[in-house]
This record gives structure tokens, C-alpha cells and sequence, in this order.
């Protein structure tokens, strides 16, 4: 998982400035040049390492995120190191690469809950990650996953057309996923004051359901 060993890795680094920012740029950048070393059989081992140690701060839940995590080679065999520890294990895609049988791998590997971000309705300039392309995804998932789906629609900075927030939700729903809704940040990483209309759909789709912030 590639957070986890980046705050177990870069943890490792002291900041002698006490900048925050300065640290967390500090420890990423660490963590990336160890990972590049890594590849694929030091992730494995890292997952073996901290198996006992996780189990025994009984942690409750790991996501895995990435990058993509579904390119990596052996992302079944991490979910069931993860659920050897006693752990939930989560996984954060954009969707692309499911199918039937990767979902039913997932299943197998005992994957607990998978959440997938979705921008917009059609693809634009800023973002390919569409309901156009991912709907048939969602219709696998509803019918083949044994896990939680959540699907997450997004409000904000960016975002040509807010009211495909609700398209996304409302669909989400009708396949019997949970949802959620984030606000975009712009290039510097700030929140921008939402405009009227991007506040008004905001609202509608918190109100419609279920949906959370994230």
C-alpha cells in the first residue's frame, strides 16, 4: 500500500526546520526514491514485515490508493495480507480496469469496500473520469462484487458542469452503491468559495440521500 509504507518509510526523516509543509515534501520524496527501489517483490515484503505490527496496534482499516492500484501485479496478495492482520481492506480506483473477473479476484483476495471517484458525465479537458466510460464498470459491480461500493461525485474548482454531480449520484444509487461528495481544490491545494450555482447543487445532492463529504 503505497500510504502506508510512505508514512512508514518517510517517517523515518526528521525535519531540523519544524515546517510541516516542508516535512511532508521531505518525507514523500524519501518515500518515492525507496519505492522506486522496491518494485515489486519489496512491496510484498514490506506487507509481510508489518503484518504483525499492525495486528497488534489493531488497526481497523487500510486503503489501498495509489497511483492506480489495480496495475500493481500482486494487489490481490496485499488485500490478504491486509485481511490477515484483522483489518478491513479498502481500495481507492478510478475503475478503468475492472471486470468481471477482476471483480471476482477481488472477491476471493476478501476485499471489503471500493470507492471510485467520478467527475463528470462526459469526458472534458480536465477530467476522463466519466459515467460515459465507468457506468458499465458500476453495472459489474452491483451485479458481481461482494463488497461495499461507494461512489464519489465532485463539486468545485474546475468542474464544468456542477449538475453532474447529481446525474452521478442518482445513478450511483439506483445500482445500490453508497455515495459521497467531495470538493475539488484548485492547483495550490485551497478549497474556492463555491459559487451560487455550484452551492445549490451541493446541497440538492446531500439532501437527495446518503451522500457524505469527503
Amino acid at each position: 500500500h503505497g500510504d502506508a509504507v510512505e508514512r512508514c518509510v518517510g517517517g523515518e526523516e526528521e525535519d531540523e526546520r519544524g515546517d510541516p509543509g516542508h516535512q511532508v515534501e521531505q518525507h514523500r520524496a524519501t518515500a518515492e526514491h525507496r519505492l522506486a527501489q522496491l518494485g515489486r517483490d519489496g512491496l510484498l515484503h514490506i506487507a509481510g514485515r508489518y503484518r504483525d505490527d499492525l495486528a497488534r496496534l489493531r488497526t481497523a482499516n487500510i486503503e489501498i490508493s495509489g497511483g492506480e492500484p489495480l496495475l500493481h501485479p500482486d494487489l490481490d496478495e496485499l488485500i490478504r495480507h491486509i485481511r490477515g492482520t484483522g483489518a478491513l481492506a479498502g481500495l481507492i480506483t478510478n475503475g478503468y480496469l475492472l471486470n468481471e473477473k477482476r471483480i471476482e479476484r477481488l472477491n476471493v483476495a476478501g476485499l471489503d469496500h471500493l470507492q471510485i471517484s467520478i467527475d463528470n458525465v462526459l469526458p472534458d479537458d480536465v477530467s476522463k473520469k466519466n459515467l460515459k466510460v465507468l457506468d458499465q464498470k458500476l453495472r459489474w459491480l452491483a451485479e458481481y462484487g461482494e463488497f461495499d461500493v461507494t461512489v464519489n461525485s465532485v463539486v468545485g474548482s474546475g468542474i464544468r458542469h456542477p449538475e453532474d454531480a447529481l446525474t452521478i449520484t442518482r445513478r450511483a444509487r439506483e445500482l445500490g452503491c453508497s455515495t459521497t461528495v467531495g470538493l475539488v481544490h484548485d492547483g495550490t491545494g485551497r478549497l474556492r468559495e463555491l459559487d451560487a450555482r455550484q452551492q445549490g447543487i451541493l446541497q440538492e445532492v446531500v439532501a437527495s440521500g446518503q451522500s457524505g463529504f469527503v
